[in-house]
């Protein structure tokens, strides 16, 4: 993907990268643990160390720069210590704390982790090529041949090292998005021939969303490219229908897609439920919200809750609302409307950024490419934050999160505006 050479690419920041992508959902498997956030924790931490040293040994960071982010820093610790200490004593439950003190790691995790010398920019942007490739091999290997060790046997459709389909569809998805939108049209469509090729085979809802999102975002939209496209994919869909019947591809996409509280499919209920649990939040609490991370432990099951509990014998998704919007509302309530609002502003800016780089034929930019990917990047996050996520302790939440400090470097020493 790109004509890469071993010595352009960060070595260190594309392991660190995939590490931080795939450990904590091995871990996830393999040790049981209950969420991602104490190997996000891990990982970030021991990354960080090893950064720290690095500086300590070979490079200099400039005062300006630091500062610049240190202010930043400050401000969202001190966001998610009022969000914590408001929570704890509102209900005197530990859990809102012990998140807080992890999320706060993490931002420290991710400022260490974030300094880099502005000057390698393009070995950064060099390293998501890499990792896209290893990602995409870890779909095919499972469509192919299967891995079934270490725990992972006792999973019902797992792609390792991910525990479901959907985790590995937010963690393709997310990159993909960042390596296509700073690349030209032979890698777009090779990376949107992956995702379309593995949703209809696996099948899965999330990828196939980032595959038409890849459509919008990859190539300039007219009204022929568009028909040809949704020809080819009726092809394709049908094709594979036909062939394998047994499959049930159609049957999968259309239960999935009917959100109604009538059926019987587990996404679409838990979908729902994360719509309910944050209307019911902002009605009972007067826009106040139950509290950060509380959503689960306060409240109560809604209808679909009780639903899904009837059908399955189990709760799922209670704690994370099913998608990140659900969950930021029914903890923050109003605020989490606004933070909601704000992500959505920010997204239609980074869909017209790229979106005019598509129109002026993808004009090769130098210095801004961290900038364009950066943009991809927020794109790639919607699908996480509107349609199916797992709480605050996503790698990709944490990805970005650097990429946003490595881009206001880049700002500070370049006098660049995004």
């Amino acid at each position: 993907m790109g004509n890469l050479s071993i010595k352009k690419i960060d070595l260190f920041m594309a392991i660190a990268i995939l590490s931080i992508i795939a450990l904590p959902h091995f871990f996830f498997v393999v040790y049981g643990n209950k969420s991602l956030a104490v190997a996000l924790i891990f990982t970030s931490g021991l990354l960080s160390m090893v950064r720290i040293f690095y500086i300590m040994a070979f490079k200099r960071v400039r005062i300006e720069s630091l500062f610049l982010d240190f202010k930043f820093i400050i401000i969202a610790i001190f966001i998610i210590a009022i969000f914590s200490l408001y929570a704890y004593f509102n209900t005197y439950n530990f859990k809102p704390l012990i998140s807080g003190i992890a999320l706060i790691s993490l931002v420290i995790f991710g400022f260490i982790f974030s300094l880099r010398c502005v000057g390698n920019y393009k070995r950064v942007a060099s390293v998501f090529p890499v990792i896209l490739l290893i990602l995409f091999l870890f779909g095919w290997y499972e469509i192919l041949i299967e891995f079934r060790y270490l725990g992972y046997e006792n999973l019902v459709k797992p792609i390792f090292p991910f525990s479901e389909h959907s985790h590995y569809a937010l963690a393709v998805g997310f990159v993909g998005f960042m390596v296509g939108v700073t690349s030209g049209y032979k890698v777009r469509i090779l990376v949107s021939l992956n995702y379309f090729l593995q949703a209809l085979i696996f099948p899965n809802l999330t990828l196939l969303v980032y595959a038409f999102l890849s459509i919008l975002m990859f190539f300039p939209i007219n009204k022929a490219f568009i028909i040809s496209i949704f020809v080819l994919l009726i092809s394709i869909t049908f094709g594979i229908y036909y062939i394998s019947p047994e499959a049930g591809v159609i049957d999968y996409y259309s239960s999935r897609i009917t959100l109604n509280e009538s059926t019987k499919n587990l996404t679409a209920l838990v979908y729902m439920q994360g719509l309910q649990d944050a209307w019911s939040s902002l009605v009972e609490t007067s826009g106040m919200g139950l509290g950060f991370q509380m959503m689960g432990l306060s409240g109560g099951l809604g209808e679909i809750g009780e639903r899904i509990l009837l059908l399955t014998g189990r709760e799922f998704n209670v704690t994370d609302g099913g998608f990140i919007a659900a969950k930021i509302v029914t903890e923050l309530g109003l605020i989490g409307i606004f933070v909601t609002i704000f992500f959505f502003y920010r997204l239609g800016k980074s869909f017209v950024f790229i979106y005019k780089i598509n129109i002026n034929k993808l004009n090769k930019y130098t210095h801004k490419d961290l900038h364009v990917m950066l943009h991809g990047a927020v794109c790639a996050f919607s699908v996480e934050f509107f349609l199916r996520g797992f709480g605050y302790f996503s790698p990709q939440l944490f990805i970005l999160f650097i990429l946003i400090l490595m881009v206001r470097r880049l700002n500070f020493s370049q006098r660049i505006s995004v």
